[in-house]
């Protein structure tokens, strides 16, 4: 059996000369903006129709959209009738609660300040 010696010599050869593994990468960093309390708004993304509290009346159209790698919502408010606008709402990473500047189509805009309260989000606007 002089085949078994040769075939061996030949297996440590091949495993002398293998490059050793390199180790494996770190595991990448977390999205920035990827925590629980940022996504306190996901529940609003999406496309909606907009109607008076109450009612079956329609009053608009709205979409919320995550934007700047999802660190911030904006939202395009398209009413049945008048002027639409245009809000953008962050975490903002110094005081840790929420905030959406309002922009009208009129040019006004409305600074809003809030959080999650009871399960919710609120928001008061300046």
């Amino acid at each position: 059996m002089t085949l078994a010696p040769t075939i061996a010599a030949v297996l440590l050869a091949a495993q002398a000369s293998a490059e050793p593994t390199p180790p494996a990468p770190p595991a990448a960093p977390p999205a920035p903006c990827a925590s629980d309390h940022h996504r306190a708004f996901d529940f609003w993304i999406g496309e909606w129709d907009v109607f008076v509290t109450g009612s079956d009346e329609k009053a608009g159209e709205s979409l919320i959209e995550r934007v700047s790698n999802g660190c911030a919502i904006r939202e395009t408010w398209m009413p049945m009738q008048g002027e639409g606008g245009t809000s953008l709402s962050l975490l903002n990473h110094r005081s840790d609660r929420w905030e959406q500047l309002w922009i009208g189509s009129d040019g006004r805009r409305v600074d809003f300040i809030g959080g999650a309260v009871d399960g919710r989000v609120v928001l008061t606007g300046y």
